[in-house]
């Protein structure tokens, strides 16, 4: 056997090894660490975990669905209810109109989570709508609501603090629940979020006042801050759980998926609270999400096996972090220097040329040269509107119109009078069976001006 035959086993098991130690025997044999962050995850009993709640709905007397793949609700003639709690709903428009429509027929939805989700309410109102959301301007103007300008109004604010406290109202019954953050076992800050009243009638029209006021169904008070109400006095209480109406059904949100944790469910008061927010659905079918959530800095939804493991607790301490840092950085070195394979050194290749726009270039003479004139064109048509596509969010298939010339110009900054000269010649190029030179030659000569006008726009736009 030759060294480098022992050096390559040597390496294979000083890493089985380090594995085994490092992993597999303090999760097999290991005491467990509690993870002290919100992971909202129902199969595990860290303090900031869905265990418990799920566990009781699941074996409550309802029925009970988990919904792992997709939002398919089945036909049912009872009221029934979805719930989700976690970090953000994250739902494509095709699961949005599931869930519309499971609303609209007259069941409710329970969405738990610490930023507001978006996309779904901006579809609701635009159904609410009948599709034809639009904002006036005092110069009589009228624009389209877009999802943009929906996020910039719409939103959740939030305080950071270590403690909250929760105040539900049931039955003439005001309960209150305190919740203080804990971080590593000792007391941490944690974003706490609510919504303004002034917006409980999120599609911007207007909903009389003692509407308003059944929609706000709880509330919250974080530290020392202080919230103004519509009136403009201020109060101490920010909304936390309300509802909006779609429909026959309801959509209920709440601020605070943190109050429904395994950490808040052991206390009473914490316990009742949850009862009471739940005693709103009802009690019919219950549809759980239990598809997990992720946030850019939830490390639990990235690597959820963690949470399983003491290594969690080496990389909190300091000192413990720091000699598994050096471990791992010796046995890299090591692999590194020691055990590379030694060869001659590999030459240089030279890097293939990039001949794509002589290429292109080719086929379009090739095709001028042919005399399918109508052919390059409707080529130049269709890569001009896919450029105004990716650009401008605009679609010119189909007929086209003034209006959608006039959108075009106040978003390039060209001319409207060229963009219609060129619809007018895109519309004939589409319909005319042949298509001479002398056409070709001016649409390349507008479509020409229109990009010379597009980067002159683009570069006047740019800060000096």
């Amino acid at each position: 056997m030759s060294d480098k035959t022992r050096k390559s086993i040597g390496l294979l098991v000083a890493g089985a090894a380090l594995f085994v130690v490092f992993l597999v025997l303090p999760k097999k044999f290991g005491a467990r660490y509690s993870w002290w962050y919100p992971n909202y995850q129902v199969e595990s009993k860290d303090p900031y975990a869905l265990y418990f709640i799920y566990d009781l709905l699941k074996n409550s007397s309802r029925d009970f669905t988990v919904l792992e793949d997709s939002l398919t609700f089945d036909e049912r003639d009872d009221s029934s209810a979805f719930v989700f709690i976690g970090v953000q709903m994250n739902y494509d428009s095709v699961e949005n109109e599931r869930l519309l429509d499971f609303v609209e027929e007259g069941h409710v939805a329970f969405i738990a989570s610490e930023g507001l989700p978006v996309s779904l309410l901006y579809r609701m109102c635009w159904r609410k709508h009948d599709g034809s959301w639009f904002i006036q301007y005092e110069n009589g103007e009228e624009y389209p609501v877009l999802q943009e300008d929906f996020y910039d109004e719409f939103f959740y604010d939030f305080y950071r603090d270590s403690l909250a406290v929760l105040e539900l109202t049931l039955d003439s019954t005001i309960l209150s629940h305190t919740l203080l953050f804990r971080s590593d076992y000792e007391v941490g800050l944690f974003n706490w979020h609510e919504l303004g009243e002034e917006l409980l009638c999120p599609c911007w029209s207007a909903c009389p006042d003692e509407e308003i006021a059944l929609r706000a169904l709880g509330r919250i008070r974080i530290g020392d801050y202080v919230y103004e109400n519509e009136e403009g006095e201020e109060e101490p209480l920010g909304v936390n759980f309300f509802y909006l109406p779609f429909g026959k059904g309801k959509i209920y949100l709440h601020s605070t998926p943190l109050a429904f944790t395994n950490y808040s469910l052991l206390e009473e008061e914490g316990f009742a609270y949850a009862s009471a927010v739940f005693a709103h659905l009802p009690k019919g079918h219950i549809y759980w999400d239990s598809r997990p959530t992720f946030a850019f800095d939830d490390i639990d939804d990235v690597y959820p096996t963690l949470s399983q493991t003491p290594l969690k607790y080496v990389l909190s301490q300091p000192s413990l972090a720091w000699a598994w840092y050096l471990l791992l950085s010796s046995g890299l070195l090591f692999v590194l220097f020691m055990g590379k394979r030694r060869q001659r050194i590999v030459p240089v290749l030279v890097q293939p040329k990039n001949t794509s726009m002589e290429y292109v270039a080719l086929i379009g003479q090739l095709t001028f040269l042919k005399g399918n004139h109508r052919k390059l064109g409707l080529e130049m048509l269709r890569l001009w509107v896919g450029y105004v596509h990716r650009h401008y969010a605009l679609s010119l298939h189909g007929e086209l119109s003034s209006k959608q010339a006039s959108a075009l110009a106040r978003r390039s900054g060209v001319s409207q009078e060229l963009i219609e000269k060129i619809f007018l010649l895109k519309k004939n190029v589409e319909r005319s069976s042949r298509f001479e030179e002398p056409v070709l030659i001016s649409l390349h000569k507008l479509l020409s001006a229109f990009y010379e006008q597009d980067r002159k726009k683009v570069s006047n736009s740019k800060p000096s």
